[in-house]
């Protein structure tokens, strides 16, 4: 599955929050989309899952614009959301049987896939018969992982997929995504922790105000760029600043 972003736009109050972006997603690919807080990378994701329409410019999979067939669209890829919105009043298994069957698959085999996947990703049997209104943080995004995964889609869009996951799970998934990419699947990693990006993907999209302002491999950035590190290839691209100075003076005020 290829997904190609061209001169994608999308404006709120005659802003541009995401200016003119164009990239591509391979078989194979793990990328990461990175930008700092406001940069546009969440309005992004959500014009290529189909939840906002774009202004301006194209989203195709496999050279078909996805507006066509939206729904076989969705059928082949898994999203996993910045936020976790989920409805508080089910349970863990009652929202993953719900997504699961959205999915088009029998229910059946959404029971065994959920029971088994909570297994693998430390979620407790007796956790699934709570409401997820009683869930932490990390739990939450256990089962969006989990919906994201049980209809074995093509690609991966995630968006800050490890907030809130112990040490554990955090393994767990990183070699999980390693994995997926090797047989085939494709991923966009969309995060502002460069740590995690550098530690994961081969690729770096860094958006800054809208706008790419580099596309690469990893190593190839930093060659270009000369650093050591991808922090400091963001710090020179995106930031801008000195952090080093910037961090003495907030000191003097803290101490003054």
């Amino acid at each position: 599955m290829r997904i190609e972003v061209e001169n994608l736009t999308r404006t709120f109050n005659r802003v541009n929050v995401v200016d003119g972006v164009s990239f591509r997603i391979d078989p194979g690919d793990l990328a990461g989309y990175l930008g700092p807080n406001g940069a546009g990378k969440s309005t992004t994701v959500r014009m290529l899952t189909g939840l906002l329409e774009p202004s301006a410019g194209a989203i195709r999979c496999d050279g078909t614009t996805i507006d066509k067939d939206l729904p076989a669209y969705r059928a082949r890829i898994g999203y996993v959301p910045e936020e976790t919105h989920l409805y508080s009043y089910l349970t863990g298994e009652e929202y993953l049987l719900m997504a699961g069957r959205l999915q088009g698959l029998p229910s059946r085999m959404v029971m065994d896939k959920l029971h088994r996947m909570a297994d693998l990703l430390c979620l407790r049997e007796v956790d699934l018969y709570l409401p997820l209104g009683n869930y932490s943080k990390g739990m939450k995004q256990k089962v969006l992982i989990i919906a994201a995964l049980m209809h074995r889609p093509e690609t991966l869009i995630l968006d800050e997929p490890f907030s809130g996951l112990d040490v554990t799970v955090t393994a767990i998934l990183r070699a999980f995504l390693n994995r997926f990419c090797a047989n085939g699947g494709s991923v966009l990693f969309s995060s502002h922790i460069l740590e995690v990006v550098e530690r994961l993907c081969r690729r770096v999209i860094i958006l800054h105000r809208g706008k790419i302002v580099a596309d690469s491999t990893m190593a190839e950035l930093k060659a270009i760029r000369r650093e050591d590190t991808v922090e400091e290839v963001f710090s020179r691209l995106v930031e801008q600043v000195d952090s080093e100075k910037i961090a003495g003076e907030i000191l003097a005020c803290s101490v003054a």
